[in-house]
């Protein structure tokens, strides 16, 4: 706005890192384009939005355009997610429908990838099977992560897994842990699979965090 023209409220110093906000984090600006540019204001270089893969075609490339027009980079959406409300086994269990949802989601992810230039996008593991052993589940959840990394490997684009807590907010995930995720991502043995690490999930979950992310680093894509 005029403000921002005139140097007041406007900041020129950019963050030399990645610091990436989202939609609301600046509501008071206006909409999702207004957003994005009071954020380049602040000096921010990059930018996430969980929902970008809901979003009509026409707004992703509106978005795009904001991003590109203000030097800024696309950060993470998410590709997959379960479904929260059921709590239901995504991964790891014995039937292979959620494994080939995954799949499809992916599939159509890499098109919304390439509409916002983004190269990471966010998957979420699901939860455990509580009749399947647990290292059944993870040989599973390799297998698949490494068709998804097949499918994706080819466009440059990455997918980051992000392990969840369980004693706060998502009681009975499968995904729990950095650790559990670098284990994962070695089993893949993908450059477009790796970690998301939230470090909000693992403080809560594990701690430890100089440590985790000292033995993880070479599997964190985000």
């Amino acid at each position: 706005g005029m403000a921002a023209a005139q140097g007041v409220g406007a900041n020129q110093a950019r963050f030399s890192l990645g610091f990436a906000p989202h939609e609301g984090s600046f509501a008071s600006r206006g909409g999702l384009i207004e957003q994005i540019a009071y954020a380049a204001d602040q000096g921010f270089t990059a930018w996430e939005d969980n929902e970008a893969r809901n979003r009509p075609v026409a707004d992703q490339t509106r978005m795009a355009k904001a991003l590109s027009d203000r030097g800024m980079t696309m950060g993470v959406f998410v590709a997959s997610m379960p479904k929260w409300a059921q709590s239901r086994p995504l991964l790891g269990a014995n039937d292979d429908a959620d494994r080939e949802a995954f799949l499809v989601d992916i599939r159509s992810s890499v098109e919304v990838a390439k509409r916002l230039n983004a190269t990471r996008m966010t998957v979420v593991t699901g939860f455990l099977d509580r009749k399947v052993p647990v290292d059944i589940q993870t040989a599973r959840v390799i297998d698949v992560m490494r068709a998804a990394g097949d499918i994706i490997a080819p466009h440059g684009i990455a997918m980051v897994m992000e392990p969840l807590n369980t004693r706060t907010d998502h009681p009975g995930v499968y995904m729990q842990s950095i650790a559990q995720g670098y284990a994962i991502a070695r089993g893949a043995n993908s450059p477009a699979v790796k970690i998301l690490a939230d470090l909000y999930h693992e403080q809560i979950q594990s701690g430890n965090l100089i440590p985790v992310l000292d033995m993880c680093w070479s599997e964190v894509g985000y």
